[in-house]
């Protein structure tokens, strides 16, 4: 497997907010959002190789217990090799999550070992290469389900009002009222990251919260900001 970087932090987005987390960054992504941040995982050829051994070896070392994948996109790795280190840390109790498009299906030995799914299928406004269809969440979903894994959030990045009618109808066309899993909305931020603007951000975390009220009435939902944004302005933790 392509490791991008293998660091300690806090979780900065989602459900976890502020967790003591080992993050395994894996390279790869055909996804290609227009307002990635951290574009330097694309390519699958960087980084740097780690057999299953090396890698699980390697998350030992760190502090943290809860272990996040991520990219790029993890699951675009080789997934054999992932569901070995996936069952190594899973029988020395780590705490295993990903952070997934939803685009590449998990094979059943990872869905084994994953205790939660952050799944942030992306609209729009990020000019994907690759728009995932409802059937595909759908099937993803179903597919956690029936494995027993229970855990995790649908995770939807907004720029605007529009952005959030997007979410609400593919959730509905995927899943109807078989939601289970809370919705978390986040606020995009356009701006260069060194001309970060903290009040403007919360504005349009405040702007945010006014629309999930409105089309997310009846939904468990949070609006929240990217903590690790608010922290380091984007500067890579490791």
């Amino acid at each position: 497997m392509r490791v991008s970087e293998l660091f300690e932090s806090i979780q900065g987005e989602g459900l976890y907010l502020g967790s003591d987390t080992t993050f395994v960054r894996l390279c790869g992504c055909s996804t290609g959002c227009s307002w990635c941040d951290t574009k330097y995982a694309w390519d699958e050829e960087s980084g740097e190789e780690y057999d299953p051994t090396r890698l699980f070896l390697a998350i030992g070392g760190m502090r943290p217990t809860r272990v996040c994948f991520t990219g790029g996109e993890p699951l675009e790795q080789n997934q054999e090799q992932l569901a070995t280190v996936m069952e190594s840390l899973s029988r020395h109790g780590f705490d295993i999550h990903i952070e997934t498009c939803g685009l590449i299906p998990p094979t059943d030995k990872v869905i084994k070992h994953v205790n939660f799914w952050s799944i942030s299928p992306k609209l729009s406004n990020a000019s994907p290469r690759t728009m995932i269809q409802p059937l595909q969440l759908q099937t993803l979903y179903y597919k956690i389900e029936e494995e027993g894994v229970l855990n995790g959030q649908w995770k939807f990045v907004i720029k605007t009002e529009e952005d959030v009618l997007e979410a609400k109808k593919f959730l509905v066309e995927a899943l109807g009222d078989d939601t289970l899993w809370p919705v978390v909305l986040q606020p995009l931020n356009d701006w260069p990251l060194m001309f970060f603007n903290y009040d403007e951000y919360f504005d349009k975390i405040k702007t945010l919260k006014t629309w999930a009220e409105i089309y997310f009435d009846g939904y468990d939902w949070r609006v929240l900001p990217q903590l690790h944004l608010l922290m380091w302005k984007g500067a890579r933790q490791r």
